[in-house]
């Protein structure tokens, strides 16, 4: 499991979340989760070898280092995020989340995550050029001749889903837009509290994927969304029906896995796009940047999580 994390790489990545968190001004209480994210990986940095080499982290403290690896994919994904949305109208404001428990290892049901992945979606879209600011309904694209607006929700199951689309929809109405996409997050969807064998040690914590290769458990996690999804479409279709502003439902988000085949911790970005009749390509238009926005930011001044990790861009789930 990352057998190609370096301390250089470690270091990186703690030194972007610092210059990011002295930019916004944001002071970290030491107990805050953030907090012991950096001093965990900054403490894997620290060493001439990487965590799993010889004279590496692992030789000083291996439980420690077990525990601190899977932090690393969420640390380089705020790190990344945070670099994105220096700038962008709202953000100073949305990025208080971080003072919060964000951490998803322990858990996916915390407020301050809800905000962090509007921070996210956000930062991909910016990514790509888009005129983004976090106002109501949570996210605008403000073009010349039109305003769209994106709210997004993170539903803790599949239950809440249309509930969530339809308090979405009324957002998108408070806020007076003619035309709004809801993105709808999967990632409490895939990771569902688990009793045993969650992300952590504290239970009941986030479902944690084992799978032997990253194609299987992309495809376990796809199938999931899909069989979670396709149910409520006839409840979707009608939310179309009776709200013409309601131009589709994006739903995206990350899901990680321990693989065997290569031994690594791995990443992906799901999308699954839901058009209105009206409006068959913007809410498709919109996923393939959102997907398309991955790690480039960071991936070129830096090393793969491992072979098969993170932040190589997959084709929407269809």
């Amino acid at each position: 499991m990352f057998s190609d994390l370096t301390a250089e790489r470690c270091a990186f990545i703690t030194q972007s979340l610092k210059t990011s968190i002295r930019h916004f001004g944001l002071a970290l209480n030491p107990a805050a989760p953030l907090a012991a994210v950096v001093k965990d990986i900054e403490w894997m940095a620290s060493f001439s070898a990487g965590p799993m080499s010889i004279g590496g982290a692992k030789d000083v403290d291996i439980s420690r280092m077990v525990r601190a690896l899977p932090r690393v994919e969420q640390a380089e994904r705020i790190a990344i995020m945070l670099e994105r949305v220096r700038g962008v109208p709202g953000a100073d404001v949305v990025v208080l989340c971080l003072k919060e428990n964000i951490d998803r290892l322990s858990t996916l049901h915390e407020r301050a995550q809800d905000l962090l992945f509007e921070l996210e979606v956000g930062g991909r879209l910016a990514a790509s050029g888009f005129p983004v600011s976090f106002a109501e309904p949570d996210i605008r694209l403000d073009f010349p001749t039109v305003s769209i607006g994106l709210p997004c929700k993170r539903p803790r199951s599949a239950r809440r889903i249309v509930v969530s689309v339809r308090e979405a929809v009324a957002q998108i109405q408070r806020a007076k837009l003619s035309v709004g996409v809801v993105v709808v997050s999967i990632e409490p969807i895939v990771h569902p509290p688990a009793p045993t064998g969650g992300l952590s040690g504290k239970k009941p914590a986030p479902k944690n994927w084992v799978a032997s290769t990253v194609e299987e458990a992309d495809t376990g996690a796809r199938t999931m969304v899909r069989e979670a999804v396709e149910p409520l479409l006839p409840k979707i279709n009608g939310l179309f029906a009776k709200h013409s502003e309601l131009a589709g439902v994006l739903f995206c988000g990350a899901f990680t896995a321990l693989l065997n085949l290569p031994r690594a911790y791995a990443y992906r970005w799901l999308n699954f796009s839901v058009s209105s009749p009206r409006d068959t390509r913007l809410t498709e238009l919109l996923g393939a940047f959102v997907q398309s926005n991955g790690a480039k930011a960071l991936r070129k001044r830096s090393f793969h999580l491992a072979s098969e990790a993170g932040a190589h861009p997959r084709p929407p789930v269809r």
